[in-house]
């Protein structure tokens, strides 16, 4: 698998041992990590700086599925810096890119279903997951410095 050609939407929801999730895991350099929930939590990151990505993952929600069986519930893609993190280089949903500004992103996306009173974070619900997109304030542009996207729950 190659790093930029990760579909984020389509792991979403996948098990940690799927092999799309285990390629995932290697191509980030996440393969030797452990993925486990403290307790009193809901979910567990894990984080790439070098590749710029968090991956969450939660305990499946379907009944039929073993016990403790984690999946993929969202994926965070950084722009350069931000958090420390190196640019997510692989390719972001609707052909996204870290330097479109607010204007941009709604010609693509159309109207978010939120936006942030305070905050430069607009959201749009999809089918079955939304995408998260925080803005640069520092920049007169407000270009992406971050993209979310989660399954809906």
């Amino acid at each position: 698998m190659l790093y930029k050609n990760i579909n984020i939407i389509s792991n979403l929801g996948k098990s940690l041992d799927a092999e799309e999730i285990k390629e995932l895991l290697w191509v980030f350099d996440l393969d030797k990590v452990k993925v486990k929930i403290k307790r009193d939590e809901n979910d567990a990151a894990i984080e790439s700086e070098n590749f710029g990505v968090v991956l969450n993952f939660k305990r499946s929600d379907n009944k039929a599925a073993a016990e403790g069986i984690l999946v993929l519930l969202a994926m965070h893609a950084m722009a350069e810096g931000v958090q420390g993190h190196s640019e997510f280089k692989g390719d972001l949903p609707f052909s996204l890119k870290f330097d479109f500004n607010r204007d941009k992103v709604k010609k693509i996306l159309g109207v978010p279903n939120w936006s942030s009173p305070v905050f430069p974070i607009d959201r749009w619900n999809k089918e079955g997951y939304q995408i998260v997109i925080e803005f640069r304030d520092d920049n007169p542009e407000e270009t992406i410095s971050s993209v979310v996207v989660q399954l809906l729950h």
